[in-house]
Formats: structure tokens, C-alpha cells, sequence
């Protein structure tokens, strides 16, 4: 067996769209802010205190995963859990092992005590301290180790003896100091046989594989396990995630019939990896305590989940102890060459031909109950409530035996507040094409919920008035009798929520949307159920490959002109433009609001979106499982002409309205400090002062947002070359973690 290990070019990372003679661009996720989960270790940003130390338990086969469950270890262990012990741990000890006083400080330069003697002449007496040898840690690292250092009193003494001075002049030593500081390790002992995988690299989701076999597959990417790339910004390639078995028990004869087994997919909605790109599968060598290879596939566009049947009979992996692990090998900038992997198990009595899957399944969860949008405001639902319910309801099923299913009827379930509120049966011979479930077959089919239950809608009478959810399930079985591992696939669960918003999306993102061009535009159309205010627009934005928050846009609302943006409603000005805001976890949108937090009065059908100022594009989330490609537009003339968007998919926008909820808009983003910098004369002349410098840039653009120049941050800019007028003056960090907008007056 060839494995491969492969590099991915930087041309791979850049170019990963499709028409780039286009203004239009797809691009991979760079950042993924999700899977924030503790790992094998918790600690402090200064050191080892409060380390959590996790001590996995050992597992019996067999080992089944087709990820419609969570197999992940959590880590959340607290101090005083039943399981939990801890050990105290000191910079500081004597050569006898015991803690040395908390105020203890030296320091490894010698010192000494000079005695001055001025009359009848000067002498100079240098008395050197003795050392002391005792053990030291700095407390940054676990395991503890200790190293023996010679150390001095932290100070001189300089005694002029004439003088007759009650004391000594003491001269303090504020370099290479042993402080005595104290650090406190937690162990916990971890028993959870229904977690498999101790890592979280790996990203487990229900929406990023095309037709997976089940509901749930597990994703392998250029991110790390807290959703950030591995090397943003740059076009280094590596291995990037790994998914990792807890420690097994095999101590098993190699007759005994052990196989590993999977299903995987480049691709998906993702990036493609390319053909030196990889997936590869590592053994542990119990017996020399070492990782090796031995199974690899290179990249390649995306086709059908293929089977892999690895046969374990070495005895070096036959022993207790054994794990196993996938790992991919692409670029490491972002949400890169992608690949996925589905109903992993690991078992004894098997053979060569042991591939079947008795399985039937749901194959995505069930986006929204609604006709046209994943969520509508309450009030607006509750004024509105007749007509809203889906006519074209996907179901997406996959029956993974090698022989037919017979049809059975499916049932759609609708909770309020835990009770059964209202039941939609599916007749079994509209869930598929065929007479039965085929086998290997995947099968989408679109059901009207009114032609199931006439006249049915969510009821709208809560007396909430400010959100509203109701809790639904599907279900279809055939009869072929199935592994009850797999039995939990069968059930798509959901919930229908009604907020203070309209969306298309299904709150996740698969890849980025931006539109190239300087001063392009950017339109998303929405139907309001009838006449409100605007508050805010919700956005996600995500990197791709390079960062791109420092750029600016021009929030806008137009109104509607024969199925195209029209008059423009409200745009933001030149003093008030914005960036895009990454957040730090899963998908999370920020509101944008309207300069001095005005409303904008909105009726039928509007558009929100924005106009940016710079030529790159600002890639907001870009959802491949629903699509209202016929929602958007782009102009790149101005606004002169407008086109359809040209990928299927929905933009992650959304219109925020006035309600009760206003007030709670914003509690949840967590905003920095504000710092604000002052700039100084202004009117200014010549030079401009900053109130403080920090390692980034400034720009300054024309009214009329045409970028004019750009100058490294410092204390003084020369604008001597600035025409009089008024300028937009844009600060901001090279890191992003700081920017400001201003404007000065150049006189």
C-alpha cells in the first residue's frame, strides 16, 4: 500500500473558488470559531495552577460510531469532584524537599556587603555572601522536575563606616530573582465508556459531508480544536487535526478476527483537497511506544462515502493499550482541504467481507418547518400566523443495507412546551422514489405539511411576546432489523424558533461568500409579514485564508424596485463605516446597528446588505444546506446594475426589528475595553499627533470614501500632502485586536 503524504500549494489556498473571472467569490472558512472544548489538559496563561490532569479509562470492544451521537470526552472536571485529587507543587524547596517561606526571594548574580571606609583614606571592603543551594521550578511546565541552583541574598549593602549611619544603604537586585510562588495540579480520573475520542480537533457536525450515510460525520480541516486555523495567513501546509481513540483492550490472538472499518469523502460542501493532500490512519505500537502509519488516500474531488476494512493482526498492536487515530495532511490557514469520516468501528469476529451497514437513516436534520425563511420575527408571526408552513419539507433518508427496505410510514411530531401539540403522517410511498428502499440508496424527497394536515399552523397564542420555540421530531424505520447502535440515526430532531429576525440560513456556515471590487455592493432581499422597524443587521463574518476584519463597508437598506434594490433607504456615512467582527466560538452573529441607533421603517419586500469601500471581499458566512441564491444580489457599477448571485446557498444576514427584545440586543457580545485615541490639532496643518501608538496602520479617505493614503502608526503623521477638506482617518493593528475611526479636518 502506497501512503501518501502530501504539501499543499499556496495556488490551492488562494484560488479555491470556482469563476474567478467573476466579481463573485465562494471561498473555504478560514476561521471557524467552534468545538471550543477543554483538551487532555487545562491550564493558566502564567502557569500550571489549576492544571486539570485527565486519566483516561480503558475501553472493551467493540467500538461503533456513526457520529449521530456525541463520542467526545468532555472535560469539565471541577475541584472537590468525587474523582478529582490534587497536589500542591513550590518554586522554592530546600535540599530536603520541604517548601521554603512564602516571602523567600533571591537572586543567582552574587552579591555582597561593602564596607567604605572614607578617613584617613578610602578603603573599599568587599565581603561576599555565602550561597545557598536549594531546588528550583519555575512552575511553567508539568511534570515538575527540579533542578539544584546557587543563590544569593536579593540585595547589596554598601555600609560607609565614618558616617556611623543606623543602617546600611541597600541596593535591590530586580534581575534573575527565584521567587517562592506555589501551584496547585488537579488530577481527575475519568470513567465515561460512551465517550470514545479524547481529542477535539476534529469537527463533529450533521452539515458539512455531501450524502453522508447517516445523520453525523466527523470533519478534518486546517483548524485547531478551539476553531482557529493553525497558521492564518500564511501557506503552510502539515498535519492539521486528529481524532484520537481512548486507550483499548486487544489483547486478542491475530486469528481473532479484529478489523478497523470506516466510510470517508473528500470534499463535501468544503474545500477539495488536492492530490498531494491526505487522510491517514495511525496505529499505536504498544510494544515500542510509538505511532505508525498504515493506511493513507490522497485528495481528490468529492464522490460517494467509500468503505475502508483494515485487518489488525500484528501483535504489536494486539495488546492492551492499543489506539488508534485519523489524522489529515493539507493547508494549515483555515477551513482547508477537507475531509470527512462516517460509522467507524472497531470489532472482533469479523472477515475480509464484513462491510455491511444494517442500517436505515436520516441523512441532515430537518432546517425549518416554515415555507420561506429558517425564522421570523414572533410578533410578526404572531399578527401573521396562516400560510406559513413549509410546502417543500426535505427529508433526506438512506437505507445502507445490501438489501431492500420495505416503505413504512414517517411521522413528523410538533412539541409546545414539552406537549404533543400536533402529529403530520408521512405515507410511506412518498419518502421514496422507488417501490422500496433500495439498497445503498439515498432517497430526498419534499413533502407539503398542508396537504398532511390541512389548515395546520404553529399555534401563535403564548403569551410570550418576545421569542417563542417549539421542539419537533421525524422519524422513518423500515423492517429490517438493525443494530440498535445505529438506531439513534433514525430520528431527525429540531426546533423552530421565532425571535426577532428573519433568516434563510440554518445558523451554520460551510464556506464564505464576498463579491471583489472596490465600492461594490452587496443586497439581500427579505418580505416583511407587515410594517416594522429596522434596528440592526445580524451578520457573521468569517476569514478566509487571509484576515480581512480591517477593511471597511457601509451598512445599507434599500427599498424594492421590480424584484431589484431601488432606492437606497439608509446607508451608514463615512464617519460611522464599519469592520467586520470575528467572533470567538460556533457561528455566533454580531449586530450591526444603524448610526445613532435609528430605526428604519421597512414594508413588503427590502433589502439589507452592505456597500464597502476597499476591494477585497468581506466574506460573510455562506450556508450550503439551505438556499436563497435567488435572494441575493451584487452590483460591482455602483449600483447601476445589479446581478443574481451565482452559488447555491444562504448568506448568514440577517434583519433585526424593533421589540420587547431590544434592550437585550448586545448583552451577549463580549465588547473589548474601549481605548480611545485622541487626534490632535484638528483643524490640523501639517502634522497629526496620536495620544498613543501601537504596532498597526492609518488610513485616511476622501468623503466620498476613496482611500488616499496609508502610513505606518506613530505619534506624529505628516499630512502635508493632504488636500484641505475632511477626511475619514482609520486606525487599526496590524493583529486586529484594536481600531478606531475618526475624522480630522485638514486645513
Amino acid at each position: 500500500m502506497r501512503l501518501i503524504y502530501s504539501v499543499c500549494t499556496f495556488l490551492s489556498v488562494v484560488f479555491f473558488s470556482s469563476r474567478l473571472f467573476s466579481q463573485e467569490i465562494v471561498s473555504p472558512i478560514g476561521i471557524r470559531h467552534e468545538l471550543n472544548q477543554t483538551t487532555m489538559s487545562i491550564k493558566s496563561v502564567t502557569n500550571i495552577d489549576s492544571l486539570f490532569i485527565y486519566t483516561l479509562d480503558t475501553l472493551f470492544l467493540p467500538i461503533i460510531d456513526d457520529f449521530a451521537k456525541n463520542h467526545f470526552q468532555d472535560y469539565h472536571a471541577q475541584p472537590g469532584d468525587p474523582n478529582v485529587s490534587s497536589e500542591q507543587f513550590f518554586a522554592l524547596l530546600d535540599l530536603s524537599n520541604q517548601p521554603l517561606s512564602a516571602e523567600s526571594i533571591f537572586t543567582t548574580i552574587q552579591t555582597y556587603r561593602l564596607n567604605v571606609t572614607l578617613q584617613p583614606n578610602l578603603i573599599l571592603d568587599t565581603l561576599w555572601f555565602p550561597l545557598t543551594t536549594l531546588q528550583y521550578n519555575n512552575l511553567q511546565n508539568y511534570p515538575v522536575s527540579y533542578a539544584n541552583e546557587d543563590v544569593y541574598p536579593r540585595y547589596i549593602l554598601i555600609d560607609t563606616i565614618d558616617l556611623q549611619k543606623p543602617a546600611p544603604d541597600t541596593l535591590w537586585i530586580n534581575t534573575n530573582l527565584r521567587k517562592q510562588d506555589s501551584a496547585t495540579v488537579f488530577t481527575a480520573q475519568i470513567n465515561d465508556s460512551n465517550a470514545f475520542w479524547v481529542d477535539h480537533n476534529a469537527h463533529w457536525n450533521y452539515t458539512r459531508a455531501q450524502l453522508p450515510r447517516s445523520l453525523g460525520v466527523a470533519t478534518f480541516d486546517g483548524l485547531d480544536e478551539n476553531g482557529w486555523p493553525y497558521a492564518i495567513n500564511t501557506s503552510t501546509t502539515g498535519y492539521g487535526d486528529f481524532l484520537t481513540s481512548k486507550p483499548l483492550v486487544l489483547n486478542f490472538p491475530p486469528t481473532a478476527g479484529v478489523y478497523l472499518s470506516f466510510l470517508y469523502q473528500a470534499q463535501g460542501f468544503g474545500d477539495v483537497p488536492e492530490s498531494n493532500d491526505s487522510l491517514v490512519v495511525d496505529f499505536f505500537n504498544v510494544l515500542d511506544q510509538k505511532w505508525e502509519t498504515v493506511w493513507g488516500v490522497s485528495g481528490a474531488p468529492v464522490q460517494p462515502f467509500k468503505s475502508v476494512h483494515l485487518p489488525i493482526t500484528d501483535t504489536k498492536y494486539l495488546q492492551n493499550g492499543f489506539k488508534f487515530r485519523f489524522k489529515n495532511y493539507g493547508g494549515l490557514s483555515g477551513d482547508l482541504d477537507n475531509w470527512h469520516i462516517d460509522f467507524v468501528r472497531l470489532q472482533t469476529n469479523q472477515t475480509e467481507s464484513d462491510t455491511i451497514l444494517l442500517d436505515f437513516a436520516g441523512v441532515y436534520p430537518i432546517t425549518s418547518l416554515l415555507d420561506s425563511y429558517t425564522a421570523i420575527p414572533w410578533k410578526h408571526y404572531r399578527n401573521n400566523p396562516t400560510g406559513h408552513m413549509s410546502e417543500n419539507l426535505s427529508v433526506t433518508l438512506s437505507n445502507n443495507n445490501i438489501i431492500a427496505g420495505n416503505t413504512q410510514n414517517g411521522v413528523l411530531r410538533v412539541f409546545d412546551e414539552n406537549v404533543l401539540d400536533h402529529e403530520y403522517t408521512f405515507p410511506g410511498a412518498t419518502l421514496t422514489t422507488d417501490l422500496n428502499y433500495n439498497p445503498g440508496t439515498n432517497y430526498t424527497t419534499t413533502h407539503n405539511l398542508y396537504a398532511l394536515a390541512s389548515n395546520y399552523d404553529l399555534p401563535a397564542t403564548s403569551s410570550n411576546d418576545t421569542s417563542y420555540c417549539f421542539d419537533f421530531y421525524f422519524r422513518a424505520i423500515t423492517q429490517f432489523g438493525q443494530s440498535i447502535d445505529y438506531q439513534f440515526n433514525d430520528t431527525l430532531k429540531g426546533k423552530q424558533c421565532f425571535e426577532n429576525f428573519y433568516s434563510y440560513d440554518d445558523g451554520s456556515a460551510e464556506q464564505a461568500y464576498g463579491i471583489n471590487g472596490e465600492q461594490a455592493r452587496l443586497a439581500y432581499e427579505f418580505n416583511a409579514l407587515e410594517n416594522d422597524s429596522l434596528i440592526a443587521i445580524q451578520m457573521h463574518f468569517v476569514p478566509t485564508v487571509f484576515d480581512h476584519s480591517n477593511k471597511l463597508f457601509l451598512l445599507t437598506v434599500w427599498a424594492d424596485n421590480n424584484g431589484q434594490p431601488g432606492q437606497v433607504l439608509y446607508q451608514d456615512d463615512f464617519f460611522s463605516a464599519q469592520s467586520p467582527n470575528y467572533a470567538d466560538e460556533k457561528n455566533v452573529f454580531r449586530n450591526y446597528y444603524f448610526k445613532d441607533t435609528i430605526k428604519i421603517g421597512v414594508s413588503g419586500k427590502f433589502y439589507v446588505g452592505w456597500r464597502q469601500i476597499d476591494p477585497e471581499r468581506l466574506n460573510i458566512g455562506f450556508d450550503k444546506n439551505t438556499n436563497s441564491q435567488d435572494k441575493i444580489f451584487f452590483s460591482t457599477d455602483l449600483g447601476a446594475t445589479w446581478q443574481n448571485g451565482s452559488f447555491p446557498g444562504s448568506l448568514m444576514m440577517r434583519p433585526v426589528f424593533s421589540s420587547k427584545m431590544d434592550y437585550q440586543l448586545g448583552i451577549n457580545e463580549v465588547q473589548p475595553e474601549p481605548i480611545t485615541l485622541e487626534v490632535y490639532p484638528n483643524p490640523a496643518d501639517d502634522i497629526l499627533n496620536l495620544s498613543f501608538v501601537k504596532e498597526g496602520f492609518i488610513q485616511f479617505y476622501r468623503n466620498d470614501g476613496t482611500l488616499v493614503k496609508t502610513e505606518v502608526w506613530d505619534y506624529k503623521i505628516n499630512i502635508n500632502d493632504l488636500n484641505p477638506g475632511f477626511y475619514l482617518v482609520r486606525v487599526y493593528t496590524s493583529n486586529g485586536d484594536y481600531q478606531q475611526t475618526l475624522k480630522i479636518i485638514k486645513k
